[in-house]
């Protein structure tokens, strides 16, 4: 994936900006959260990364995701994304 317009500048745990390519972004309201799903712009790899998206005022930061639980949660997602990959199914459900 290297569509522009899923390309976002973020600021990593380190503190360090990093552009991303999303891959869903996946509100989670029983956390208060809202997790993205994601891989390195130009990283020469196919692996996919989860972290907590926070949005501030002049910019978005990744943050780890916390608990047990919240990773149960966004594992579950993550292989739905990959079933439907897998079986040709975009996002609005259409093949």
């Amino acid at each position: 994936m290297e569509n522009e317009d899923t390309r976002l500048k973020v600021k990593n745990k380190e503190g360090q900006m990093v552009e991303i390519d999303v891959v869903d972004i996946i509100p989670a309201p029983q956390f208060n959260k809202e997790f993205i799903i994601y891989k390195f712009a130009n990283a020469n790899t196919d692996d996919f990364y989860a972290s907590t998206l926070v949005e501030s005022d002049t910019t978005f930061e990744l943050n780890e995701i916390e608990s047990g639980e919240e990773m149960d949660f966004i594992n579950a997602k993550i292989n739905e994304l990959a079933k439907n990959m897998s079986d040709g199914v975009m996002e609005n459900g259409e093949k």
